[in-house]
């Protein structure tokens, strides 16, 4: 049986994972951009065929493909005009980004009805498709630690980024509202874009290593799906 790896590589962190052919996802793992990517290296070592996302640009690519080397197969995705039962709204297909694109699609095969799919990293991405498979566009905004070191660089304002999940029991200090507004924001954008595209009906898919109890909270009917973009992987490739 085909042992599968796939990459994602965003601005932040480079996260892998690993299956034999249609099976469950295992041996999730990542790095910082700026870490050694020998541990990358040594999973490629044992893998059949590669997938890949990178979305940090041909510095880091090349960097990937350097560790993807022992692999006999590599797959490098993009955005394409329609696949896997969606079809790409944008007039240049490739401008999506493959993290969207590929959470699009895992998003179609996990909810044929259609809903909400929301990337939580570095960046906040919240992309919506119909039920025929139509993208119905999406929205870009800064993550919330990153709007949190926003504040923290271009004002005397102290960022702590340990608090950032703390339980909030009330508004009465200037770090609870920085948080709060910058968790309000990421909800309010979200709620908006669904709203504005006429599917508050539909599911709300929440991913990415800054999804948690502080963004579910605030979304209903939202659930999480920590493998979508690996599914949809799948989906562009097949």
């Amino acid at each position: 049986m085909k042992a599968i790896l796939a990459v994602d590589a965003g601005n932040s962190r480079i996260k892998w994972a690993r299956r034999r052919g249609d099976g469950p996802w295992e041996g999730h793992a990542a790095v910082t951009v700026q870490d050694d990517l020998q541990p990358l290296a040594a999973a490629a070592a044992e893998t059949d065929e590669a997938w890949i996302i990178n979305v940090g640009g041909a510095e880091q690519e090349e960097r990937i493909k350097d560790a993807l080397a022992a692999c006999p197969s590599q797959r490098w995705i993009q955005a394409q005009a329609e696949a896997g039962g969606v079809r790409n709204s944008y007039a240049r297909p490739e401008r999506l980004g493959a993290d969207r694109w590929c959470a699009l699609l895992g998003l179609r095969a996990l909810l044929p009805q259609g809903g909400t799919v929301v990337l939580l990293g570095t960046a906040t991405t919240i992309d919506c498709l119909g039920a025929d498979g139509v993208h119905r566009g999406g929205l870009i905004l800064p993550g919330r630690r990153t709007m949190l070191a926003a504040l923290g660089s271009s004002t005397p304002l102290r960022i702590d980024a340990d608090l950032l999940m703390r339980p909030v029991a009330e508004l009465d200090d200037t770090e609870t509202a920085l948080y709060e507004g910058a968790a309000a924001a990421t909800a309010g954008a979200v709620l908006e874009h669904v709203r504005a595209r006429g599917l508050e009906q539909a599911p709300i898919v929440l991913a990415g290593g800054d999804a948690g109890a502080w963004i579910e909270d605030r979304l209903p009917a939202c659930r999480r799906a920590p493998d979508i973009i690996y599914n949809g992987m799948a989906a562009a490739v097949n």
